[in-house]
Order: C-alpha cells, then sequence, then structure tokens
C-alpha cells in the first residue's frame, strides 16, 4: 500500500468518526426536546386539572358567599402541591378573594388561569404559577444516560476502526520506519565525523562529488534554508543560480582553488551572495571538492545602503535650489573645519565646497558679525544637552548684497571625543523681504487709523470753535474784537487744513477722481516752485514720454504729492545746492513686483521717478520714512507729514513706492500708477465730472421751492455737549425749532412718543452706545421718509457706502459753516415739495 493510500484511509475513517458523532449528538438533541415538550405538555394539563378540581369543590362555597372557606381550602390546596409558587382566586370584579404566595426561587415558571362557570357566567377566576424546574432535573438525568450511551457507541466503533487500521496500514509503515531508521543512523555516523571538522569554522563547508553534495555544515544549511539532509545527494546546480552555474561548474572542472563571487540560490529561490574558496581532497577513496563559502548578503546590503544614501543626498542636494547641507567638527581645542559641504555653499559664500573644508573662516568670516556671535552661543547652549538649535544669520553674497540664511543644526559626540554637527542651511531672503514689507504695510495701515481716529477728535474740536466764532461774529463788534476773530478764524482754517493733510494719509477724506495728465501737471508745479528761494541754487532736469498719459486720480492731490516730492529733494541738497532729475516713463511688469510695502500686480504702470544728488538717507531714518509726524528738520518747521501723505496717496490709488538712496551720493523716488485700461479711457471724463455724493454741498439753484426754517424741528443728536448747546444756538438764530440729545438711545425714544413732530435727524456718525448709523436705520423703521443729515469729524469709506444707500440722506464734515449747514437743511426737507 503506498503511503498516499495510507494516508487517505486514515482520512477516510476520521471523517466517518466525526459523522458518527454529529448523528449521535443530534440524535441525543432530538430525543431531550422531544421530552421536554412531553414533559411541558403534562405539566400544563395536570395543571389545568387541578384548577378544575379546585373550581368545582369551591363553588358550592362560593355559591353560599362563603369565602373564608374559599382561603382556608385555596391555602391548603396550594400548601399540598410543592411545585405551586402563586395561587390567587379573583372576582370578575378584580377583586382579590384568596391569595397564596410561596418565597421559594421559581427556576422555570409557568402560568396557567381558569374560570369557574356557574350557568355560563364567570364565578371566579383562578390564577396559578407552578415552578416545572423538575422537568429541566428530569431531562438532565436523559441526558447524562444519552451521553453515556453514545461515549460507549462510539468508543466501540472507534476501537473495531483503529484495529483495522492497526492491520491494514501501520504494520506496513512501521517496517518502513525501522528500514529508514537505518538509513539516517548511517547518515548521522557519517555527519558526526563530518561535523568534527565543519563545525569548528562560521562559514558554510560544502563536499562536492561527481557534481552531487555529499555533505554540508549547518551553516551552509542555513546560507541555503534547508535542512542538512535535505542538501545531501542534491546536484550542485539545484543549489546554483543560473546565471552563476557556468562559472560554478567550470571552476569544478578546472579544480580552481582560487577565491571568486557567485550567487547561491535559496529555498525560496531568492539569491545569495557569496564568496568561496575550494580546494580538491580524497573522500572514501575517490576525489572530492571541498568548498568553503562566506555569505555576502550583509555586506552587500551594506554597500548598496551606502550607494543609496550618497545617491540620496546628492539628489537632495542637486534638488535643494535654495538651501545646503554641511557637516562640521568641533575638536577637543575648540578648532572649527568642515568635513562636508554641498554644491550650495558656492551660492551662499562664494566659495567651492573644496574651500570651505579647506579653511572653515571663509565662511564664518561672510556672516555678520553680531548673527554670528549668535550663533556661536547657540552652539554652545545646544552643546550641553546635545539638542537641536535654530539660528538666522545675515550673510554677505558674492554680489555684495546682504541675504538672510536660516540653518538648523544637531550635534552628537563621536567616540574620538571631537563633537559632530549634521545642519541644514536655508536662504530666507524672499521670506523676510516679504515680512519686512508685511510689518511696513502693517505699521502704516495702524498709524491711518490712529492718525483718522486724532483728526476725528480735533475737528470736533474745531466745529466747537467754529460754532463759538460763529456766534460772536452774531455780537456787536468793535475794531479789535474784529482783528481778534479774524486771527482765530484764521487758524482754526489752518488747523481743519492740517486735520485734511492727516486724512489724505489715513485716507479717510474724501476725493473727486478725473483725467489727471502728470506731465502737465508736473510742469505747472515746477514753475510755481521754481519762485521758491529754496530752489535758487537746485537745477531741476525734466525727461518725459513723447505721448502723455492720463491717469485716473484726483488732481489737487497729484499736485500736492509732486509738490512734496520736489521739496523733499530741495531740502536734501542742503544750502550746496544740486541736481533733481523728474522723470516720466510707462513700464509693462509681466511679474510682481516688491515696493515699500507690498507688491504691484503684474501690469501696466506709469512710473513717476524724482531723483536728488543730494545727503542720501541713513537705515534707520529709511524704515521710518513714511511715518506721519516723522521729521528730520523739527529746527526748520518741518510736520513730518510730507512724506506720509505722498504715500497715502500713492496707495489710495492702487501704485507702490520704492526708495533708492545711498548716503552722499543720493536717493531716488520711484512712484508706479496703474494705467486706465483702454476700455475706461473713453470714460474718464465722464469719471471725472462725477464728483463723491459725500463732498460738502455747496449752494445752487433749485427747481424746487424750499421750506422756511420756521417750519421744520430738528431732532439733534451729539454725544459732545459743547456741540449740542452751541451749535442749537445757532440754528436758534436761524429760525430752526430744535431739541437736542447726548445720546442715541435717548433720542429714538423721545422720537418713539412724538414720531411726526420732527422734520429732520441732524446726527453725528461717531457716538458711544448708539451709533448715528444705528439710530439712523431705527428711526427710518418708524418714518422711512425722514430726511437725514450726518455730520462726523471722520468718514471712513465703508461708512461712505453704508449711509449712501440711506436716501434723502446727507453727510457734512466737521468743521463746517454755519451757510452749509442751513442750506443743507433746507433741501433735505424741501426734497419732494414744489
Amino acid at each position: 500500500m503506498s503511503e498516499m493510500n495510507k494516508i487517505g484511509y486514515g482520512r477516510a475513517i476520521s471523517a466517518l468518526l466525526i459523522v458518527l458523532v454529529g448523528f449521535l449528538v443530534g440524535a441525543d438533541y432530538l430525543i431531550l426536546s422531544y421530552q421536554r415538550s412531553l414533559l411541558t405538555t403534562e405539566a400544563i394539563q395536570h395543571a389545568r386539572n387541578e384548577m378544575r378540581l379546585f373550581g368545582t369543590l369551591s363553588r358550592e362555597a362560593l355559591l353560599k358567599r362563603d369565602y373564608i372557606t374559599v382561603r382556608l381550602f385555596l391555602n391548603q390546596f396550594a400548601a399540598e402541591q410543592s411545585e405551586i409558587r402563586v395561587l390567587k382566586a379573583v372576582t370578575p370584579q378584580h377583586f382579590i378573594l384568596a391569595e397564596y404566595r410561596d418565597s421559594r426561587p421559581t427556576t422555570i415558571p409557568l402560568s396557567v388561569r381558569h374560570e369557574v362557570l356557574v350557568d355560563d357566567q364567570p364565578l371566579l377566576v383562578l390564577e396559578m404559577v407552578k415552578d416545572f424546574g423538575y422537568i429541566e432535573k428530569t431531562l438532565r438525568t436523559l441526558m447524562s444516560r444519552l451521553i453515556i450511551i453514545s461515549v460507549l457507541l462510539a468508543t466501540a466503533l472507534g476501537l473495531s476502526l483503529w484495529y483495522l487500521l492497526k492491520s491494514i496500514a501501520i504494520k506496513p509503515l512501521e517496517k518502513e520506519v525501522d528500514v529508514r531508521c537505518q538509513a539516517e543512523e548511517t547518515a548521522r555516523q557519517s555527519e558526526a565525523r563530518f561535523r568534527q571538522l565543519s563545525e569548528a569554522t562560521f562559514e558554510g563547508v560544502g563536499v562536492v562529488q561527481d557534481g552531487k553534495v555529499l555533505d554540508v555544515n549547518q551553516q551552509m544549511a542555513d546560507i541555503l534554508g534547508y535542512q542538512v539532509s535535505e542538501l545531501i545527494s542534491l546536484p550542485v546546480q539545484d543549489i546554483v543560480a543560473p546565471q552563476s552555474r557556468q562559472l560554478v561548474m567550470a571552476n569544478i572542472q578546472a579544480g580552481y582553488e582560487g577565491l571568486y563571487e557567485y550567487f547561491l540560490m535559496h529555498r525560496d529561490g531568492s539569491l545569495v551572495p557569496c564568496e568561496a574558496r575550494a580546494r580538491m581532497m580524497k573522500w572514501q577513496g575517490k576525489d572530492a571538492r571541498v568548498t568553503i563559502v562566506r555569505d555576502l548578503t550583509e555586506r552587500k546590503q551594506a554597500e548598496y545602503q551606502l550607494q543609496e544614501n550618497e545617491e540620496r543626498l546628492r539628489t537632495i542636494n542637486n534638488n535643494l535650489a535654495f538651501g545646503m547641507i554641511y557637516q562640521s567638527i568641533t575638536l577637543g581645542d575648540g578648532t572649527r573645519r568642515f568635513t562636508y559641504l554641498s554644491d550650495n555653499v558656492q551660492r551662499f559664500y562664494g566659495i567651492t565646497p573644496s574651500q570651505g573644508l579647506a579653511d572653515a573662516n571663509l565662511i564664518y568670516s561672510r556672516m555678520h558679525e553680531d548673527d554670528c556671535c549668535l550663533l556661536l552661543q547657540k552652539e554652545e547652549e545646544a552643546l550641553r544637552n546635545l539638542t537641536t538649535f535654530k539660528s538666522e544669520v545675515r550673510v554677505l553674497d558674492p554680489q555684495g548684497s546682504i541675504r538672510w540664511s536660516y540653518l538648523v543644526s544637531a550635534p552628537r559626540k563621536l567616540d574620538n571625543g571631537s563633537i559632530c554637527w549634521d545642519g541644514i542651511e536655508f536662504d530666507i531672503t524672499e521670506r523676510k523681504e516679504t515680512e519686512i514689507l508685511l510689518n511696513r504695510k502693517n505699521k502704516m495701515e495702524s498709524m491711518g487709523t490712529l492718525a483718522a481716529g486724532i483728526a476725528h477728535d480735533f475737528n470736533n474740536v474745531l466745529h466747537i470753535i467754529n460754532a463759538n466764532l460763529e456766534i460772536a461774529r452774531r455780537e456787536p463788534m468793535t475794531s479789535t474784537l474784529s482783528q481778534t476773530l479774524a486771527v482765530l478764524t484764521e487758524c482754526e482754517q489752518r488747523g481743519a487744513g492740517l486735520v485734511q493733510q492727516i486724512l489724505r494719509f489715513s485716507r479717510q477724506s474724501s476725493e473727486e477722481k478725473g483725467t489727471v495728465v502728470l506731465e502737465q501737471l508736473i510742469r505747472e508745479t515746477v514753475q510755481l516752485l521754481k519762485a521758491d528761494r529754496l530752489f535758487d541754487k537746485v537745477t531741476l532736469d525734466q525727461q518725459f514720454e513723447a505721448e502723455p498719459v492720463p491717469l485716473l486720480a484726483d488732481e489737487q492731490e497729484m499736485r500736492q504729492l509732486v509738490s512734496n516730492l520736489l521739496l523733499n529733494a530741495c531740502q536734501s541738497l542742503e544750502e550746496q545746492g544740486g541736481h533733481i532729475t523728474v522723470t516720466l516713463s510707462v513700464e509693462d511688469h509681466v511679474q510682481a513686483v516688491s515696493v515699500y510695502d507690498g507688491q504691484l500686480k503684474p501690469g501696466r504702470y506709469q512710473r513717476l521717478t524724482v531723483a536728488d544728488n543730494g545727503c542720501g538717507i541713513d537705515d534707520a531714518i529709511m524704515a521710518r520714512l513714511f511715518e506721519p509726524f516723522f521729521t528730520t528738520r523739527e529746527k526748520s518747521g518741518g510736520t513730518g507729514l510730507g512724506l506720509a501723505i505722498v504715500h497715502g496717496i500713492v496707495r489710495a490709488n492702487g501704485g507702490g513706492i520704492t526708495v533708492e538712496s545711498t548716503l552722499g551720493l543720493g536717493t531716488t523716488f520711484h512712484l508706479y500708477f496703474p494705467l486706465l485700461e483702454e476700455s475706461l479711457k473713453k470714460t474718464a471724463r465722464a469719471v471725472a465730472a462725477v464728483s463723491s455724493s459725500f463732498d460738502e454741498p455747496v449752494p445752487v439753484p433749485m427747481t424746487r421751492p424750499l421750506l422756511c426754517s420756521s417750519e421744520i424741528t430738528i431732532l439733534f443728536v451729539d454725544d459732545e455737549p459743547l456741540n449740542i448747546d452751541n451749535w442749537s444756538a445757532l440754528l436758534a438764530l436761524e429760525g430752526f425749532a430744535v431739541q437736542g440729545f447726548t445720546s442715541g438711545a435717548e433720542a429714538l425714544e423721545v422720537f418713539k412718543k412724538e414720531p411726526t413732530t420732527y422734520s429732520i435727524l441732524l446726527t453725528d456718525l461717531r457716538m458711544p452706545g448708539m451709533s448715528g448709523s444705528e439710530l439712523a436705520e431705527a428711526i427710518r423703521q418708524i418714518r422711512p421718509e425722514l430726511p437725514i443729515l450726518f455730520s462726523s469729524g471722520w468718514i471712513g469709506q465703508e461708512m461712505e457706502r453704508t449711509l449712501n444707500d440711506l436716501g434723502n440722506s446727507a453727510v457734512l464734515s466737521k468743521p463746517h459753516a454755519v451757510k452749509t449747514l442751513v442750506f443743507t437743511i433746507l433741501d433735505l426737507c424741501s426734497h419732494g415739495v414744489g
């Protein structure tokens, strides 16, 4: 009988036993299920019979209404039945006539209900709960007996099958095992002899004769992934990789005894790189070849990993366009030298890697002195705990420009006590420049907001002064009083002009844009400034494009911009005089251009350049050049608003500024203004003719009749009490009825009570609590047609758009004239009359 037949026979017998056991288990389960159902049915029927019997016996007592006898009989009946846990007698009216309860635990509760009838009418309802736990006990006993029977049957059949298997299959196998054991004993004896020679080495050892393996040691078997016994008698070609078979067989035939490399075939099919040396010897009277094999897998992997690391490092170096990798060593005496520098060191420091490896000072000498000291200090701190440190340094690049570098380095201690630093360095110049521009932009925006707030408060003060001056003018005049009022009026106007300059810087003042040709405007401004004695020693050179290019801007602002730039250039020339050049050109920017506080988008721009050969500007002043109220000419009366206003105008027109300056050589300002698109140039004149709806109104001929002031009642709201007092008095002198409030919420409550009393709402915009715009919206919900006049020392652009949507409203900027206020009130209140 073959081995496969024996195995199949054994499997068939095992399967038969499994089927038999499954059959016995299924039969036991069916028997138990049937017995459980039968016992349960019998128990329920028995309980119902008992309840019928109880009903029959208690019917006579119930008819006589002898309930005590019923209770006694129920308790006695329940006590005699050990399985009863609850027995209740309930009337049809749900009155419990008698009840018995047993406190013993219930294993399997079963409820039964029975009605006692008299003439087909329910006389009593009996409810019983019995414990059928005895059924489970009976079933467990039955199950034990079934298990014993099944085990006996399975054992008998198993023994019969075992005897049959032993007679047919096991005895022949035992004989075969004996033969194999003898062969294995012979092999073990041969192996023992060979092991004495081969186990002492860590290399693989094999004996080959006639192209087959005679013997190998355990190391050789481990290299190939076989057991030693599996390799015996195998052809050599079966364990040599196909690409190495020709080489190995040639060396065996030639009796080559030198060192050579080839590939063995592992049991899993993988290649095993090996190094071998062989020698011929006698084995049992025949020539044999003893080969010593060394596994080169780990060495090859290390070599491959080294190549991969080198290639990876080379790839990183090549792709790291804005960074470099370095490695340096700090010796015990504090000397530093670089052991590795990537090629980008030439881009950073203008030296080759070989130069940096030869002299580390070539790198440190190009760092800013302060940054280099800080870098060395951070190295010392990181060295204490061997932690990574980060640092930013300024580097003088080969072109002479200052560039920013960000480096990260980690120290590690070598076996010889030296410290090795592994680091990477990035060029962050663009990021630093962007940060500087962003800081400048945020700073200028913050200053603009602050300046606008100051201007708002200052305008309120001027508004009060203006009201008091107007009241004083209405009093009887003397020559002295008239002169005094004239001086005060001039001071008030100068203050208002200063506030307008501040608002221009912050871009909170109203503007009237139109088509402006810079060439013509510059010629006119230069002609006017030449009359100033400051320009006596100054030569002005003007260079313009052949064809004038129009811009959409406020002409008055552009005149002030050119004037401020020329005056600033002239003052930088000081008393010795010099040369100023004004240039206009058109440029196409394909990419974004960096300016003082941001970047210009790609597009066409007109560039205005004002250059002088004056004293120049140092870095400290350059950083604050466009700050409001910053001046270097306090003694000569400089306000510090000239260049701040220039910056505000350029920014408001979507442009940008760049400044180039060298101490002792001069300064050049480049101003960029976006050009009108061709489709917009045709409409530029129409746009210029439209003034802002928030400019101060000027009396014009009206096509509708104006109301009389005596017909108008004003609801006046301002958080400044002096404004309420003074302007209420002025309006009263003009014939208006005025009711003033310093709180928007208070004014709204009064308006709700008498909404038809008031002809117009005159309110300040910026007030604590309820603002003027919020008050206007609330009042419009009550009276949508009520005219509204806003008055404020500062009206932002967002607020302008919001107020413009209200309709039948106007805005006056503080301070304003009484006549302007009166006319605007009459105009708004007369709207719709005619």
